[in-house]
């Protein structure tokens, strides 16, 4: 009988081990639950927007939604400003971080306009990172 558990005790070298071998585990699936999910899951509402001609400034709202069950780590919101004639007249982005699974989150950014604006489009991507 002492064979037997003599046999099947663990070292505490073992232990360590094991234990080490589950942080990593938990690291990594923590790591991938925090990574950037499918973008078409993120959606803008309340978009709207104010042209200031007399400071050749556009301000941009909007609500940035998470209609899905994946985490963003980190996404950028970039709007373009365009001309009647469809030309873009100016751009600019902001970083949203940590946006939960079904989250509303509210941002705003200013674009500098370089003539006449009568659109914004806005654009969610995964960020650059130089």
């Amino acid at each position: 009988m002492n064979r037997f558990f003599r046999a099947y005790t663990i070292s505490p070298r073992r232990i360590i081990l094991v234990g080490l071998a589950f942080s990593a585990l938990a690291l990594i699936v923590g790591c991938r639950s925090q990574s950037n999910g499918d973008l078409q899951a993120l959606i803008v509402t309340n978009r709207r927007f104010v042209i200031d001609s007399d400071h050749n400034v556009v301000r941009i709202y909007g609500r940035l939604e998470n209609m899905g069950d994946s985490r963003f780590r980190q996404v950028e919101v970039r709007a373009f400003l365009k001309s009647p004639g469809g030309n873009q007249r100016g751009e600019n982005m902001v970083l949203l971080n940590h946006i939960a699974p079904y989250e509303k989150r509210n941002f705003a950014l200013s674009v500098t306009s370089h003539s006449q604006v009568n659109d914004v489009i806005i654009e969610i991507r995964a960020p650059e990172h130089h």
